[in-house]
Order: C-alpha cells, then structure tokens, then sequence
C-alpha cells in the first residue's frame, strides 16, 4: 500500500510537471510569431529607408531568437544570460520607439560569476 502510494505520488509530480512545460512552450509558440513578424516588419522598414539601426536590429533579434531557441530548453540559464537577452529585447523597443521609449534599469547580482 505505501509502495503504491509512493508510486502515484512520483507519478502524479512527473505529470504536472510535464504540464508545466507544455503550458510555458504552449505560450512560448503564440508569443514567437507575433513578435518575429513585428520585428521583421520593424526591420524591414529601417533597411527600406537605409538607416544605420537597420544592423543593430537584425544583431539583436539574432541574439534573441538563439537565446529563445537554445537557452530556454535548459534547467538553469545564467543571470547574465537573462540580462543580455532582457537588454537584447529593450533594445530592439528602443530602435522601434525612438525617444519615446525610455527604460531606467539597475541590476545588482550577488555571487555572480564576473
């Protein structure tokens, strides 16, 4: 009986968290096509009138599409890594926005390894 017990409990933990993971890349696959086609459209438009954020664009959603294809399949991603791929992101809204964009950002790490 404590075997069987024991057992559904392991079993029912596997599951949720299976559950989990199909919820986070549920809502990582309705999220990426929207924002990839936003972007490109972003792009598109700084490269149709030559501007010098064109590159700077097309550098940081690289950086951010392996970031999101590569990183996030991993049990743990270095904080550092979030913080590049969190500035990677504001800075794409900066070349989209212009001055209207305006973010204040302070990071204090602990322990970190740098």
């Amino acid at each position: 009986m404590t075997f069987h017990s024991i057992h559904t409990l392991k079993q029912n933990n596997i599951i949720e968290k299976e559950k989990k993971e199909a919820e986070i890349n549920f809502l990582k696959s309705q999220i990426n096509p929207h924002f990839l086609f936003n972007t490109l459209n972003n792009i598109y438009s700084l490269v149709s009138v030559n501007s010098p954020h064109s590159l700077k664009a097309i550098e940081n959603l690289s950086a951010i599409m392996h970031f999101t294809t590569y990183e996030t399949n991993k049990d743990k991603i270095e904080i550092e890594r979030e913080i590049d791929y969190i500035n990677q992101y504001l800075d794409l809204e900066q070349i989209r926005y212009g001055e209207k964009f305006y973010v204040e950002k302070e990071f204090l790490i602990e322990n970190s390894k740098n």
